[in-house]
């Protein structure tokens, strides 16, 4: 089966009027956006194609209500061009990288990953929401990609069980919470939750211990929960992981901050920087920032042996 894709002429168009005029800022406010989202796909179908360095890759985009790929898939450029341009080349020193995706959503760069790395390299992703892994799984398997493990499950801080956080900050990304900041913003035990906001939690030293993984390359968005996720690679940071990116977010739960971060990949003998501008072309590295620490969302942390 064959899907229609934007005309080249239509692209540049569309990039156009979605970098700097005022029409792009409007069509980039979230209504806006998904209302064109569906008008597009009713015509055209929510299978995009995309294009990295060469590599053709196809991308389901279902658009749960915060999809950020839509509009880059239409007019480019790529989505978060700088890190993808600079996990290109920190790629190329390797033969056969370990790359760990840990909140994969859709699978975008587990798919970029895979691309780059070639059929030698390992790609683990992880994605604890339902309808996101969902979606990551048609992506991996519309790209035929067979160097990609799928897990469905939060990494952190601890074994057990932790909570997808349903407030109005964040239940159109459904992102992880852990219990205890949970438990802090409401009363835990009087809310009736749906199953799927139950999810299992694994620190990653206890599965690479398990499944002999040794990540070189790591990418970490999981809105909130980068704190625990850190916390539960320690040693994974000490002894493989080479290259890191963390974006972080304003509101994170079991007390973790910025600073704490920051701190356990100091320990683990990293090279921090501030990511500035990764979503756009010219993003650079920085010497972290005093005003990170107080404010740190929306911003993105390398580090590196």
């Amino acid at each position: 089966m064959t899907y229609p894709k934007a005309t080249a002429p239509l692209k540049r168009i569309i990039r156009k009027i979605t970098s700097k005029t005022k029409a792009g800022r409007i069509l980039r406010n979230p209504l806006l956006n998904r209302t064109f989202h569906k008008m597009w796909c009713t015509i055209y179908g929510d299978i995009f194609r995309g294009n990295i360095n060469g590599e053709e890759f196809s991308f389901y985009d279902p658009f749960y209500g915060c999809s950020p790929y839509f509009i880059k898939f239409l007019g480019g450029p790529y989505y978060e061009h700088s890190v993808i341009m600079h996990m290109k080349k920190i790629k190329d020193n390797y033969d056969s990288p370990t790359f760990l995706d840990v909140g994969a959503h859709y699978g975008y760069y587990t798919i970029i990953m895979s691309k780059l790395g070639g059929p030698s390299s390992k790609v683990y992703s992880f994605e604890p929401n339902n309808e996101f892994f969902k979606v990551l799984s048609t992506n991996v398997e519309l790209n035929k990609l067979q160097n990609v493990t799928l897990h469905q499950f939060a990494l952190s801080d601890r074994k057990g069980i932790v909570t997808l956080e349903s407030s109005e900050w964040s239940k159109r990304a459904r992102a992880l919470l852990g219990v205890s900041a949970r438990a802090k913003m409401k009363n835990i035990e009087s809310i009736s939750y749906d199953q799927n906001d139950y999810v299992e939690s694994i620190p990653f030293d206890d599965l690479a211990e398990k499944s002999r993984i040794y990540p070189d390359i790591v990418k970490i968005d999981v809105h909130g929960a980068e704190g625990n996720v850190i916390t539960g690679m320690k040693k994974a940071l000490k002894e493989h992981i080479q290259h890191l990116y963390c974006e972080l977010h304003e509101q994170m739960c079991d007390d973790y901050t910025a600073m704490d971060i920051v701190k356990a990949l100091q320990d683990a003998g990293m090279e921090i920087f501030e990511f500035r501008g990764y979503r756009t072309e010219h993003g650079d590295l920085i010497e972290v920032p005093e005003d990170l620490y107080s404010n740190p969302h929306d911003r993105m942390l390398y580090a590196r042996k």
